[in-house]
């Protein structure tokens, strides 16, 4: 996990990034403003009034450069999943992993079970408990990783669409 606001994530948003997702009418943006990264949401109308509306300063980005970047909010002492992730292979944003499915707004909570697994980059400690002694380094294959005991996921228990997805399946 890192700052989102480095020169290497801002580059990533060099103007406003927009996806419609029309099965539950909102706009997301991702978008760059006074050296901060933002995402947001908005639905309109019939009418096309905005009837709906929410922005978050994203302050943290997790992931890695084998699948992507997914970015982080904080609120108090919870951080929060935005919808849009960047992801590596296409090079573009999207909705992350279930957004596109079933819209949780700015509402998904991560816990540390979420953060172990997508950090990364995990270090191994020489005297850490049986449970983080298992933790993969950052070069493991995915043969090693995809058998190891996880967290419950969202994205891996049917709430993701195919850029969520295990290697496999895709």
């Amino acid at each position: 996990m890192a700052p989102a606001n480095s020169p290497t994530e801002l580059a990533r948003v060099p103007q406003p990034i927009t996806v419609f997702n029309a099965k539950n009418n909102r706009t997301y943006t991702v978008y760059q403003q006074d050296g901060n990264m933002y995402q947001s949401a908005y639905e309109q109308d019939k009418n096309g009034r905005k009837i709906y509306s929410i922005a978050h300063k994203i302050d943290y980005v997790t992931g890695g450069e084998s699948v992507g970047y997914t970015y982080l909010y904080r609120v108090g002492a919870w951080i929060f999943q935005a919808p849009f992730s960047y992801y590596v292979r296409t090079k573009s944003w999207e909705l992350s992993p279930g957004y596109a499915a079933d819209d949780v707004g700015f509402n998904r909570v991560m816990t540390t079970g979420c953060l172990l697994c997508h950090n990364g980059q995990p270090i191994r400690w020489p005297n850490a408990t049986a449970c983080s002694r298992n933790i993969p380094s950052a070069s493991a294959s995915w043969g090693e990783l995809r058998n190891l005991p996880r967290p419950w996921c969202a994205a891996r228990e049917g709430n993701a669409d195919k850029k969520g997805a295990r290697p496999e399946a895709q």
